[in-house]
C-alpha cells in the first residue's frame, strides 16, 4: 500500500479549510514530518489513520471534530494492489464512501466494506498499522 494524497479539514485544532498532502508527485521513499510542539504531526498520524481503518486508539470518534466547526472530514487515496483506491470518511454528518479504481465499491453481497479494505487490500491490520 503506498499513499497518494491525504486531505482533510476541521480534524482536531486543524479548522475548516482543506488542508492537503500530496504524495504521488514526489519521488521519495520515505517522508518525515518536521514541527514544533503543537504544530499538529501527530493530528496528520491520526488523519492518516482514522481515513485508513475509522479509528483512533484510545480516542472516540465524537472527540475528534473541531470543537468550534464540527463536520470533520478527511479523504486519502492509496495505491494498493494494483488499484487506486479513494476513501472518504466524516463525522457529523457520519460518511464513509469507497471508490475502486474511480468507480463505488459495490457492497452488494459484502459484508463488511473496512474488512474488504483491510484484509484484501491494506495488508496491514488496524493493530499493526497504530503501532
Amino acid at each position: 500500500m503506498k499513499i497518494l494524497e491525504v486531505s482533510w479539514k476541521n480534524f482536531n485544532s486543524y479548522g475548516n479549510q482543506i488542508q492537503r498532502i500530496d504524495f504521488e508527485n514526489d519521488k521519495g521513499d520515505l517522508f518525515l514530518l518536521l514541527g514544533g510542539n503543537g504544530h499538529g504531526k501527530s493530528t496528520i498520524a491520526e488523519v492518516i489513520t482514522f481515513a485508513l481503518y475509522g479509528k483512533i486508539e484510545r480516542k472516540n470518534k465524537n472527540d475528534l471534530p473541531n470543537r468550534i466547526n464540527k463536520n470533520l472530514w478527511c479523504r486519502i487515496v492509496i495505491k494498493a494492489r494494483g488499484k487506486k483506491v479513494e476513501i472518504e470518511r466524516g463525522v457529523s454528518p457520519g460518511l464513509f464512501e469507497v471508490k475502486v479504481d474511480g468507480a463505488p465499491y459495490d457492497t452488494a453481497g459484502n459484508a463488511n466494506v473496512q474488512d474488504y479494505l483491510e484484509l484484501e487490500l491494506f495488508d496491514i491490520p488496524y493493530q499493526v498499522f497504530k503501532n
